[in-house]
């Protein structure tokens, strides 16, 4: 894994802005690539219990793309928002998570309902 500086990837993503590619596609190869990585460590992801957490931020849409993923491939994935996103946020619109899906809001406390039914990787 190649480590960059803050101002590193902000050129990075200025080249690929520069280059026609997407925000969502970033996003969602990000997502993608930590999902894989997640399923590449745990072997089998069906049945799983995962927690993800998910910020403001843009990591937090990355988040919301590797939720949609290990959701996909049979894990039951809960999402609590430890801040709220903002309003209209687009990024919010890579996920559709069913309704069993734990949304909350504020900041997430360590004693989080769900941490302890959640393996931790």
């Amino acid at each position: 894994m190649k480590v960059v500086t803050v101002e590193q990837m902000r050129a990075i993503e200025q080249r690929c802005a520069d280059a026609d590619v997407p925000w969502q596609q970033l996003m969602e190869n990000a997502g993608l690539a930590v999902a894989l990585e997640v399923k590449r460590y745990v072997e089998d992801i069906a049945g799983l219990n995962v927690l993800v957490l998910i910020g403001p931020g843009n990591n937090g849409g990355d988040g919301l793309v590797v939720a949609r993923h290990l959701k996909d491939w049979g894990a039951s994935v809960d999402i609590y928002l430890c801040a709220d996103r903002p309003q209209g946020d687009p990024q919010s619109s890579l996920t559709t998570m069913s309704a069993d899906t734990h949304l909350g809001t504020g900041i997430c406390p360590s004693s989080c309902c769900m941490a302890d039914r959640c393996r931790c990787i």
